[in-house]
């Protein structure tokens, strides 16, 4: 409501994103999505509250912010955006104290945990993203036609691909061709879609007024960190925290437009609102649907196998045993083996 100022807007927003195919399907998975994506709203919400409260030190919302940006960044390194996104804004309101805090309470907090990776041999992460195939531990390191090339990859995905997938996931996205394994490209629809969700998009980061630098700086530096990600990482997973934030953006361009063409007062109704939601639950119902057919039947078989050898590590195999595995904390976990 902060941002769009409309009761029935905030309230479908709300429904669209519990709704959310991609968001529904990751909170049954055990994977770091769905918990970065609750500190970074509390983060946000926490920041927010101590702007309009005046950057008041004491407040209590300036201690959950720094809480939430500690979690944020322990979480994924994508919560770098945050923690640049609130520094920003405090750069664009002058206030040098609240900068100073955040700055020494993350160094604090987060410093001793580098020292340690770095004692280490580094982060992972950072070592796969200066190579040209991360897969591939021979792999050259990144030169800047390398990098110009991995930009306009991501680009074109994310715009055809993801961007359109996440916003009105009707069906699977196809990347790569099931007989030849070569990449997809995307249909001129998927391109249709992905333009016009990041021109309104756009248009509604610049109608938010009293946040628009915050807005406009967190989308900079998560899009600046999406281009320069390998490109064979692709997938929903990596945008799927911003997808509450993308869906407030969308529809406030939309509300914006709209009211730029007509001032009456039925464009931002509860009619309208309700008749949007009753649409997007209707979009969104085969592929909930789907969803519950994914939940309600059995795993793959690779999957199955799987959790059926460890089942039988558990019951045949001696501590001494050696067990080699890609998922080694899934398997230790059913086993009760190292």
């Amino acid at each position: 409501f902060r941002f769009i100022q409309n009761n029935f807007a905030a309230l479908f927003i709300a429904i669209a994103t519990l709704l959310n195919f991609h968001l529904l399907e990751y909170a049954s998975i055990t994977m770091s999505e769905i918990p970065f994506l609750f500190f970074s709203l509390f983060t946000f919400y926490s920041f927010l509250r101590f702007c309009e409260q005046g950057f008041i030190i004491k407040s209590k919302f300036f201690l959950f912010t720094l809480i939430g940006l500690m979690c944020v960044m322990y979480i994924r390194t994508q919560g770098i955006a945050i923690v640049g996104a609130a520094i920003f804004y405090l750069l664009v309101k002058k206030q040098w104290k609240p900068i100073s805090l955040i700055v020494g309470f993350l160094v604090i907090t987060y410093g001793p945990w580098q020292i340690r990776s770095a004692n280490l041999g580094g982060s992972s992460y950072v070592k796969q993203l200066f190579k040209v195939n991360p897969y591939n531990s021979d792999s050259p390191k990144m030169e800047t036609k390398d990098w110009g090339e991995r930009i306009v990859k991501n680009a074109v995905r994310y715009t055809s691909k993801e961007i359109p997938n996440l916003i009105f996931p009707i069906k699977p996205v196809k990347y790569n061709n099931p007989d030849t394994g070569k990449p997809l490209p995307a249909e001129k629809s998927q391109w249709v879609v992905g333009i016009f969700i990041i021109v309104i998009t756009g248009i509604g980061l610049w109608s938010f007024k009293n946040w628009r630098w915050l807005l406009l700086s967190f989308f900079g530096v998560n899009v600046t960190i999406f281009m320069l990600w390998p490109d064979v990482w692709f997938g929903i997973r990596f945008i799927l925290p911003m997808v509450p934030l993308i869906l407030i953006t969308f529809f406030g361009g939309l509300k914006f437009l709209l009211q730029l063409v007509s001032k009456h007062s039925f464009i931002t109704s509860g009619t309208v609102y309700s008749f949007l939601a009753v649409v997007f639950i209707f979009i969104n119902f085969p592929t909930l649907k789907l969803l519950n057919q994914k939940a309600t039947g059995k795993h793959t078989p690779n999957w199955y196998n799987y959790l059926y050898v460890a089942e039988w590590a558990k019951d045949n195999l001696k501590e001494t045993d050696i067990i080699v595995t890609r998922k080694p904390e899934i398997f230790s976990f059913i086993s009760r083996k190292k």
